[in-house]
C-alpha cells in the first residue's frame, strides 16, 4: 500500500448524464466517454478523476477500455439523487459510497468530499 504524501496536483469530478437505453437495456456512455477521453488527453498521472455519474463497474471498465485509460485510475462516488428531491439530497445524502483500486487517490477524493 503506497503511503499518502497529502498533497493533491488536481482534481477532476465527472458529472454526466448515463441515462438507460431502453432499446437495449443498457447504460448510454457516451457522455462519460467524453469526459473520460479528456481527462485522459491531459496525461497527467496525479490527478484524481472522481464519477459522480451511477453507472455499474463493468460498464465503466468498458467505457476506460474503449478510450484507453487505466480503471485502476479513477475512484467513484455514486450520487444518490431521487426525482423530486434531488438537491435536498445532493446537500443532505443518507449516505456516502467512495471507491476505487488506488489508495491513494481514493484517500484523496474522500478528504475532498468530506470537505464539500
Amino acid at each position: 500500500m503506497k503511503k499518502s504524501t497529502g498533497k493533491i496536483t488536481d482534481v477532476a469530478f465527472i458529472c454526466v448524464q448515463t441515462p438507460n437505453n431502453l432499446e437495449t437495456n443498457s447504460v448510454d456512455t457516451r457522455f462519460l466517454e467524453s469526459a473520460i477521453t479528456e481527462i485522459n488527453n491531459l496525461n497527467n498521472p496525479k490527478l484524481v478523476v472522481t464519477v459522480k455519474s451511477t453507472i455499474p463497474p463493468y460498464e465503466i471498465e468498458k467505457v476506460c477500455n474503449k478510450v484507453g485509460m487505466d480503471k485502476n485510475e479513477i475512484t467513484f462516488n455514486p450520487e444518490f439523487l431521487r426525482e423530486g428531491t434531488a438537491i435536498e439530497d445532493f446537500f443532505q445524502p443518507d449516505r456516502i459510497v467512495i471507491g476505487g483500486n488506488d489508495p491513494e487517490k481514493t484517500f484523496h477524493s474522500k478528504r475532498i468530499i468530506q470537505r464539500l
